[in-house]
């Protein structure tokens, strides 16, 4: 009912669909566009109570591309930005920029990974009374040759997307535990990504890592935080109690944020 009656739809992959309409203007067709969101993402029961979620992205002829292969092509880049900002989203060139861009950093990620030109900074944490040192905090750094510093808050939603966070999460685990043997009177923090934490390989990771380094499991603290255990909390939990039969410390970070 969203659309009009002689709306062309149809599949395009698993789960993503085509429309085709003539609309009076670009906000007519944002508007029936909502409508349809609406009315997906209504919840339904089924034994239970079901949500499905919808996004859609897109491109109006002819301010976005005279021709098949262009529309879809920019209605694909703002479905793209429509799933990681929720609902619908019009292409506009700013798009366009923020998905060159994105691919440069992921592009350039993965250079760097493969070249170990990455750093891990360490953060002193210290008592209460801020006399002694009792640990530190690996936090990942990245100056980029040609845009320098490039902030994590940046690269790693895209690592994640992109399907390199685990392994992004390993080399600094690796050089945490590795850098870690020079200050043995100290535990080393480490941040895991909900990536990696819902990954298989993780325990077998930490554990051959500690082996590899000849860490003490009693060192290391794993800080994971709050929103790993709003996705599959039972499987969460099997995923963590196999971290501490390690031995190794878990701590909630960025509690409440």
């Amino acid at each position: 009912a969203a659309f009009p009656l002689d709306a062309t739809v149809g599949r395009v992959d698993g789960d993503e669909f085509a429309i085709v309409m003539l609309a009076e203007d670009a906000a007519s067709a944002t508007a029936r566009a909502e409508d349809a969101v609406a009315a997906i993402t209504r919840p339904f029961w089924m034994d239970q109570a079901v949500h499905v979620g919808a996004t859609i992205g897109l491109a109006f002829a002819p301010r976005d591309g005279a021709t098949r292969d262009a529309l879809m092509a920019h209605a694909d880049l703002a479905l793209r930005s429509a799933k990681r900002r929720g609902g619908v989203v019009g292409f506009e060139a700013a798009i366009g920029a923020e998905f060159n861009d994105r691919r440069f950093i992921e592009r350039e990620l993965r250079r760097a990974l493969a070249e170990q030109t990455l750093d891990v900074h360490y953060q002193p944490i210290v008592t209460a009374d801020g006399l002694r040192t009792v640990g530190v905090e690996a936090l990942l750094r990245w100056n980029h040759p040609m845009r320098g510093n490039i902030p994590p808050a940046t690269f790693v939603p895209i690592a994640e997307q992109g399907g390199i966070m685990e392994e992004l999460g390993e080399f600094v685990l690796r050089r945490a535990l590795a850098d870690a043997t020079r200050w043995p009177d100290l535990f080393i923090a480490v941040n895991l990504s909900p990536v990696q934490v819902r990954g298989s390989g993780l325990v077998d990771t930490v554990a051959s890592v500690l082996a590899e380094t000849g860490t003490a499991a009693s060192r290391v603290v794993l800080e994971v935080t709050e929103t790993v255990l709003a996705e599959n909390p039972n499987e969460v939990k099997k995923q963590l109690d196999r971290l501490r039969a390690l031995g190794v410390r878990i701590a909630l970070d960025d509690f409440g944020t």
